[in-house]
């Protein structure tokens, strides 16, 4: 498992939902980690890889709400986007989400300090960059080298006619604050379902400072995801 670049690790027992593609059929599936191995790629390295329970039941996701079916049912992550019309004009909004996501992780308890701000806070930070009228998205998936975004089919022109999108990203309730960022356009295509699909490369030239934090917010994400699973499990156990 991966996510913008960086491996981490999943612990035993953590709880997945898990999902694949084919052709044009979803498929869905409740499991657990259960232990990891070193597998071998068509290239022959080696990468980490997961044991995952075998589940008792898949089930295939209907077009409408190809993510949630009874037995696999999970809320995809809110997106606010605007289209970025001067990408230079993110970098004070970044920094501002930046330092008030810090202090909120640095004050939890549950978690470790994330990286430091590099730059200091501009006056009038908190104010959007320089960008059109704002519009939604669901959060599919992070890779390393970027997202991929599901939009309502009427947003497709603002979508297409935008190299650049400046996005927040909604990680409530582990993160109380949205993570904001810039992407660039890679591809978009409408599915089966005319769901508008599209996938957008992590943008940071504009800002370097901003991409070690994005890095490391994903990466703590998914440890917070597991703390609580764990203290769930445990209390359940007590």
């Amino acid at each position: 498992p991966a996510a913008v670049g960086r491996t981490f690790k999943l612990s035993t027992a953590t709880e997945l939902v898990c999902g694949m593609t084919i052709g044009q059929n979803r498929w869905m599936f409740a499991t657990r980690v259960v232990g990891a191995r070193t597998v071998k790629t068509s290239t022959g390295r080696d990468t980490p890889g997961l044991i995952l329970a075998l589940p008792s039941k898949v089930e295939r996701c209907s077009r409408r709400e190809f993510f949630r079916v009874p037995t696999a049912q999970f809320s995809l992550a809110q997106v606010e986007c605007w289209p970025l019309l001067d990408p230079t004009s993110a970098v004070a909004a970044e920094t501002a989400n930046r330092l008030i996501v810090t202090e909120q992780l640095n004050q939890s308890s549950r978690a470790q300090p994330v990286a430091a701000p590099e730059t200091p806070a501009v006056p009038g930070s908190l104010e959007l960059p320089q960008v059109g009228p704002k519009f939604h998205a669901k959060l599919l998936n992070v890779s390393g080298g970027g997202i991929g975004l599901l939009f309502d089919p009427r947003n497709q022109s603002a979508v297409d006619r935008n190299a650049f999108l400046w996005v927040k990203v909604n990680l409530q309730p582990v993160i109380g604050t949205p993570v904001a960022m810039t992407l660039k356009r890679c591809h978009t295509h409408l599915d089966s379902a005319h769901n508008l699909y599209g996938g957008f490369s992590f943008e940071f030239s504009f800002h370097n400072a901003h991409q070690r934090f994005v890095v490391d917010l994903f990466s703590r994400y998914v440890e917070l995801i597991e703390t609580r699973q764990r203290e769930l499990r445990e209390s359940k156990a007590a």
